[in-house]
């Protein structure tokens, strides 16, 4: 029975956990087209040395700011999506019928949800470090040799990422999801997650000590050489200008245990709640 609930997931859902991981990993693949297709994106890189590559490098752990601010409206809208299905169908009152715990329901579908977050933000935050590297040495001017310290240290704080981040798409996925739950109507629901969202964005990248996400993007650490660097974009050319080389990033994503305790307290809290609602949904 939990195999057949298991599939019965993943035949519902699969295409919206399919537009997360598009939607999370298309930051870097459009640069990476743009940079095969256009001489005027390669225009910036003509500078590449074993010791400029992280004039470029440390630009892919923006994919670690961008999951957890503005791709948050996709996880919540998918936590959206995936626990409307049911509401809007009427399959949900059929699936109270079947010799399963309601509660034990209800964590298999958090549970299936969550792991497919937290898998494709691992995997977003992950590739995109890969990929730039590897971009980087497709230009022929820039060795592994020269480079594999200045990769390992870029990787390793996108490995540090992960965690908080995981953390903080889920808390966006169950909250969406809770919200779904208890809403009459899909595009309430939709509203909604959206305003919480915004306020969700807001307390990850204040000060407060229970969110830390204050300083969890300071890629600089104190007396750094912010004021000696800068990075800007235009449609012109170069569409992409960076005046320095970046500094190591080990104070950027520092661990913080109260941050991240508050944040699984908040999806436990968020999943217990959801188990409330569909038990108060099967004796309405």
């Amino acid at each position: 029975m939990i195999r057949a609930m298991v599939w019965k997931e993943w035949g519902e859902n699969r295409w919206k956990y399919g537009a997360m991981w598009a939607i999370f990993n298309a930051p870097i693949l459009l640069i990476s087209f743009a940079l095969a297709v256009s001489r005027a994106a390669r225009t910036p890189f003509a500078d590449l040395s074993d010791g400029t590559v992280m004039k470029y490098l440390p630009l892919s752990l923006g994919e670690s700011f961008l999951i957890a601010s503005v791709m948050l409206v996709v996880t919540a809208l998918v936590g959206v999506a995936s626990f409307r299905t049911e509401l809007d169908s009427g399959s949900l009152y059929f699936l109270f019928d079947l010799p399963v715990p309601r509660k034990r329901y209800i964590g298999l579908k958090v549970g299936n949800g969550v792991v497919h977050v937290a898998l494709a933000v691992t995997f977003a935050i992950l590739f995109a470090p890969l990929v730039d590297y590897g971009l980087i040495l497709l230009t022929g001017k820039v060795t592994v040799a020269g480079s594999s310290a200045a990769f390992a240290a870029v990787f390793g704080a996108a490995l540090r990422s992960v965690p908080w981040c995981v953390l903080v798409s889920v808390v966006a996925f169950c909250a969406a999801a809770l919200i779904a739950s208890v809403t009459p109507r899909w595009w309430m629901a939709a509203t909604l997650s959206l305003v919480l969202v915004w306020f969700l964005m807001s307390f990850v990248l204040s000060d407060s000590r229970f969110a830390g996400g204050g300083d969890f993007f300071n890629w600089f650490p104190p007396n750094g050489p912010e004021g000696t660097m800068s990075v800007s974009a235009n449609l012109g050319t170069p569409w992409l200008n960076v005046t320095n080389v970046f500094p190591m990033p080990t104070a950027f994503a520092p661990w913080k245990w109260l941050p991240m305790t508050t944040a699984v307290g908040c999806i436990l809290v968020l999943s217990l709640a959801m188990a409330m609602v569909y038990e108060r949904k099967e004796e309405a």
